[in-house]
């Protein structure tokens, strides 16, 4: 009897797995209108982003005002605090203020640029009181008594007579006018020009402490009164000065 011939291969091996694929997650293929990406660039300053679908029309009006630039210098709103008024009235028309308009309107500033730029600039300087008072002329007047006013309007005639007549020049007329809008100085000019006048001290008691109306009468009574011209003219004015509306 005959035996059969065993197989070499009893147990074949399975059949190769296919290969792996190198990309198993694939990248979806790009959207061929993407959004365009958003602007990195700040906004300009004194102007704001965009307000919030949540602000209130007050708050839109707001940030339109602050964002708009005025057609003309004259747009620009300037809107001093409580400080500065009172130390230097409301500026509204004043030649500093309106030329800073005029840099505005040249530079294109939105109205927020000029209140961060110049407002509170100026907020800022008077609350830490760099500004000097303003001076309220018709309180120094006052101050002076009932011939505040002609007391003044003598010293300035008697300074345009001194300019006229070569012994001051304009810049010193000038000097001199700004003394008198202050009470102070012009008691100051009035003791200092009654020093420095020729008269006689013994001449009726008048010195240069001597009450102004018995002055004025002194000096009319001078001899050289109606004589000298120069010396004349002084004493109409103190006259004037001590006997408002006489001649």
């Amino acid at each position: 009897m005959s035996t059969a011939t065993a197989d070499p291969n009893p147990n074949p091996a399975p059949s190769p797995s296919p290969a792996a694929d190198p990309n198993p997650n694939p990248s979806p293929a790009a959207d061929p209108n993407p959004a365009p990406a958003a602007d990195p660039s700040p906004a300009p300053e004194g102007s704001s982003t965009q307000p919030e679908k949540s602000a209130s029309p007050e708050e839109l009006a707001e940030q339109a005002r602050r964002d708009a630039v005025p057609e003309a210098p004259t747009g620009y709103e300037f809107k001093p605090s409580e400080k500065v008024v009172e130390i230097l009235g409301d500026l509204g028309e004043d030649r500093a203020i309106n030329a800073l308009r005029e840099v505005a309107k040249e530079k294109g500033w939105t109205q927020g640029q000029f209140e961060d730029r110049v407002t509170e600039v100026v907020n800022a300087l008077a609350e830490k009181g760099l500004f000097e008072p303003m001076i309220d002329l018709k309180a120094e007047t006052a101050a002076l008594g009932t011939d505040g006013a002609q007391r003044q309007a003598a010293l300035l005639t008697r300074f345009e007579a001194l300019k006229a007549r070569g012994d001051i020049d304009g810049d010193m007329q000038e000097e001199l006018a700004m003394l008198v809008s202050t009470a102070a100085g012009t008691k100051a000019l009035e003791f200092l020009l009654r020093g420095a006048a020729p008269v006689d001290p013994n001449v009726d008691g008048a010195n240069v402490n001597s009450d102004p109306k018995e002055e004025a009468k002194a000096l009319r009574r001078d001899p050289r009164y109606g004589k000298d011209r120069a010396f004349t003219k002084e004493a109409d004015a103190k006259w004037l000065a001590a006997f408002p509306g006489s001649r």
